[in-house]
C-alpha cells in the first residue's frame, strides 16, 4: 500500500501576502498606484498558476518497500529509491518555511554523491523525515 504526500499550499499563501501588502501599499499613490495594483494582481495570478501547475504535475509517494517522485505533467520523470538504499534523508527551511511548516526534503542513496531525490514544498517535512527513518528501520 502506498501514500501519497500532497505538496504544501505554504508557498503560495507567503506569495499572495507579500502581493496584498503591495497591493494595500500602492493604494496610497493616486491614479500610478492603481496601476501598480493591477500590474501586482496579475504577477499574483500568474504566480498562483505556476505554483498550481508545479504542485499538479509533482508527487511524493511512500510504498513499503520504496520512496517514488513524480515530476512533471506533460512530460513525466519519475525517480524511485528502494528504502533499503536510503543512506541520508536532509531537511531545508528557511526562515518562512519554518514559518508555513514546509520544506524541501532531500534522498540521498549509497550509490551516488549527490541527492536522487530532492522534493520542494513538502509539509511536515522533518515529521516525514522520522517516518521514512521508521519505514526503513522496519523494512
Amino acid at each position: 500500500m502506498c501514500e501519497e504526500i500532497r505538496l504544501s499550499w505554504g508557498p503560495l499563501w507567503l506569495q499572495w501576502s507579500i502581493y496584498g501588502a503591495l497591493i494595500v501599499f500602492s493604494m496610497f499613490f493616486g491614479q500610478a498606484g492603481a496601476f501598480l495594483a493591477a500590474f501586482v494582481l496579475l504577477v499574483a495570478l500568474l504566480g498562483t498558476l505556476q505554483y498550481m501547475f508545479y504542485r499538479w504535475g509533482h508527487k511524493l509517494i511512500l510504498c513499503e518497500d520504496r520512496i517514488v517522485w513524480h515530476e512533471g505533467i506533460l512530460s513525466r520523470d519519475q525517480t524511485s529509491v528502494l528504502l533499503q538504499d536510503i543512506k541520508v534523508v536532509d531537511v531545508k527551511q528557511d526562515f518562512l518555511q519554518r514559518l508555513f511548516n514546509y520544506g524541501t526534503l532531500k534522498i540521498g542513496t549509497a550509490g551516488t554523491s549527490d541527492y536522487e531525490i530532492v522534493a520542494s514544498a513538502i509539509p511536515n517535512p522533518y515529521e516525514l523525515r522520522d517516518k521514512i527513518y521508521e519505514m526503513k528501520q522496519g523494512s
